[in-house]
């Protein structure tokens, strides 16, 4: 089931797939970052921060952008979460169609 982080009490966790709404960023970067699922694979419980890895970068913003094709982001950009990777390329299809 998807989860709408803000809604729940629950955190993502290790082996989760997000979509993400990073904060400060536009171009390319910000067409990939919002139109992609990534999984979490490791987290920082301390400072609230998660490391997404996510696949076929485009070139170009594999290098400054990501490293070994991960991100650091906070708790706060992860807008769903969920343990099953097609519940959340349905919500994105939606959200492309605006369905």
């Amino acid at each position: 089931m998807i989860k709408n982080y803000k809604k729940y009490v629950s955190n993502p966790n290790v082996g989760d797939y997000v979509y993400c709404e990073e904060k400060g960023i536009s171009g390319k970067l910000y067409d990939f970052i919002y139109s992609n699922i990534g999984q979490i694979i490791s987290k920082n419980d301390i400072i609230n921060t998660y490391k997404i890895k996510y696949e076929n970068i485009p070139h170009g913003l594999d290098y400054g952008y990501f490293e070994d094709h991960c991100r650091t982001i906070n708790w706060f950009e992860i807008k769903y979460f969920s343990k099953n990777k097609e519940e959340l390329e349905l919500r994105l299809q939606s959200k492309k169609y605006n369905i």
